[in-house]
């Protein structure tokens, strides 16, 4: 059985509306759409996995995860000039 995606491509796990979700890409891996209360197991057991080398994860990555406030869309913030 295949797991759903959003639209930019990473796995889904649908939510309540009221829920804060997390998105987050990794830099070999599809990602993540999921509500805030499974973040920390998903993110632990994927941490695993790329320590390991498991399913053909390089044994170290880099991860972008913005916290995105229930009812709020998800937006890149601005980066600081310097």
């Amino acid at each position: 059985m295949a797991c759903p995606k959003d639209e930019s491509g990473r796995y889904l796990i649908p939510s309540k509306d009221d829920e804060t979700r997390i998105e987050a890409d990794c830099e070999d891996c599809s990602g993540w759409n999921v509500p805030e209360r499974v973040w920390d197991w998903i993110s632990d057991q994927h941490a695993t996995a790329h320590n390991k080398g498991r399913d053909g994860l390089p044994a170290a990555s880099q991860m972008n995860i913005p916290r995105i406030e229930a009812g709020k869309s998800a937006q890149q913030e601005p980066e600081a000039a310097g």
